[in-house]
């Protein structure tokens, strides 16, 4: 990668999950703060980079258009409305590696007015073709 290119975590992630050692070690963590440690949940490159890519698929034939790593939607946009769990990684990449950006909606902002406005500026301004949510896509 030339040094003035930009890093798409995406290829990164997808370098890191075929690598036959490091694939295998955490990529990410959750945990829920009401648990101990053994409600720990964990995914690894490998897993991250699957689950995105299915995603991806999906998020691709939600949207109507060509094979899933076609990066085609500079003029589009994705919503993502959930807390920052190891589904939002995998929203993240799977959206990176489509080249869809992704406005981030509030969940858990210190202020619900703050948190409102956000969202609604969001749907009624960047107005996103898709918006994924922890149950699921939502979109055209």
């Amino acid at each position: 990668m030339d040094s003035r290119s930009p890093m798409n975590i995406a290829e990164v992630v997808r370098d890191t999950a075929s690598d036959r050692l490091v694939g295998k070690r955490i990529a990410a963590f959750e945990c829920d703060s009401r648990c101990g440690i053994d409600a720990v949940k964990t995914i690894t490159y490998q897993e991250l980079w699957a689950r995105a890519v299915d995603l991806a698929k999906g998020i691709r034939e939600r949207l109507g258009s060509g094979h899933w790593s076609e990066k085609t939607y500079q003029d589009t946009i994705a919503a993502c409305c959930m807390d920052r769990t190891i589904d939002w990684y995998v929203v993240y990449i799977a959206c990176a590696a489509l080249g869809l950006p992704l406005a981030a909606m509030g969940t858990d902002l210190p202020s619900k007015a703050q948190q409102g406005a956000r969202n609604t500026y969001i749907m009624k301004e960047l107005k996103p073709a898709v918006v994924i949510g922890d149950s699921g896509v939502d979109g055209s």
